[in-house]
């Protein structure tokens, strides 16, 4: 019985530091920025911004007390919402055809631009903003640096596209609200970055 005391003392020390020194798992790839829905939360999680349709605004919350920390109007039914990896908030008005950019603390309409009927989802990809613009069967990409006109448009295959993903290979995944499945728009079809 002694013997196996001094053997496993040591293994069972050696498990645990083993155990302790595996590496972090990698998380999402820096830049990567998830497609918009109805909340979002700033690049460092400090506020969560809240697209309230039925009250025509939106507002930043602090995510640690839950306390409001400013409301901003948009007009026209704000649906859907993304943070930017600067910070800055984009915003879809559904019933007004438009997307907006608003600062991080939601003082200020830094970029207003009709991309067309129902702007759906809208996420960061490279440069770009894209839309979903589920009225008109198309997606929007509008620049960044300015975000005050639509830079170029894919019309898709099918109807209503609601919803985005780009891949780390910079592969734009579309969902629609019509028809089944999911449909890839290659990067040859719409150059992403």
């Amino acid at each position: 019985m002694m013997k196996l005391t001094r053997v496993a003392a040591p293994l069972a020390v050696s498990l645990v530091f083993a155990l302790g020194c595996e590496p972090e798992p990698a998380g999402p790839e820096p830049g990567s920025f998830p497609s918009s829905s109805r909340l979002a939360i700033s690049p460092d999680g400090a506020t969560l911004y809240v697209a309230l349709p039925d009250h025509d605004e939106v507002r930043a919350i602090d995510a640690e007390s839950g306390q409001v920390r400013a409301t901003f109007p948009v007009d026209g039914m704000p649906h859907r919402i993304t943070t930017l990896s600067d910070g800055r908030v984009a915003v879809s008005a559904r019933q007004l055809g438009e997307v907006r950019v608003l600062d991080r603390d939601l003082t200020n309409t830094l970029g207003r631009v009709q991309v067309g009927a129902e702007p759906f989802s809208l996420m960061e990809a490279g440069e770009h903003l894209v839309v979903a613009v589920a009225g008109q069967g198309e997606l929007a990409r509008i620049p960044l640096t300015d975000p005050t006109f639509v830079e170029d448009r894919v019309a898709l295959l099918k109807a209503q596209p609601r919803g985005l993903a780009l891949s780390p290979d910079g592969r734009l995944y579309v969902s629609h609200f019509k028809g089944r499945g999911l449909k890839f728009e290659p990067v040859e079809t719409f150059r992403i970055f």
